[in-house]
């Protein structure tokens, strides 16, 4: 596994999974913004060491992409997991939040194996503008079949910190 085959496997994840409607999710793709967001080239992916300080590297980024994804070779997942929960607890007041994916670890929202599943992978966003775009999806009735569990382990947690 090295950054060109990632790299490819992930941009393929993205255009022919995430930016695609799925019936499970009322018709809507997994992320309405993916597409823009790759079509523009405002995704910077690199490969990572640590999640927690990987993470912590982005205090001084400048945010000129609209997010910043790190893979990684191999994780065991609670450790990846904990990494990242922690990172995530000095971040999101500094309006930065970090999404983990990691292969052995499925996620399903309204049915849907939504895992990119080659490697684990953190997806590090600022935080207001992740929440506008989840407000502006919310009013568009992005969110109407997903379950209350689902809305709030993806979603809700990053309101309340």
């Amino acid at each position: 596994m090295d950054q060109q085959s990632v790299t490819q496997a992930l941009l393929k994840w993205l255009e022919e999974f995430v930016e695609h409607p799925h019936p499970g999710l009322g018709g809507w793709p997994p992320c309405p913004y993916a597409r823009q967001a790759r079509l523009s080239n405002n995704i910077i992916i690199r490969q990572g060491t640590d999640p927690y300080y990987d993470s912590m590297s982005l205090l001084t980024y400048d945010w000129s992409k609209e997010a910043v994804v790190f893979w990684y070779q191999s994780f065991d997942p609670q450790v990846f997991v904990t990494m990242v929960n922690n990172a995530n607890e000095q971040l999101l007041p500094r309006n930065i939040v970090i999404l983990e994916d990691h292969p052995d670890l499925e996620e399903i929202t309204s049915g849907v194996r939504m895992n990119f599943g080659f490697c684990p992978i953190i997806v590090c966003q600022q935080l207001d503008k992740l929440n506008t775009a989840s407000e502006q999806l919310k009013s568009k009735g992005y969110f109407n079949t997903w379950s209350q569990e689902d809305v709030d382990k993806i979603v809700s947690w990053r309101y309340h910190k």
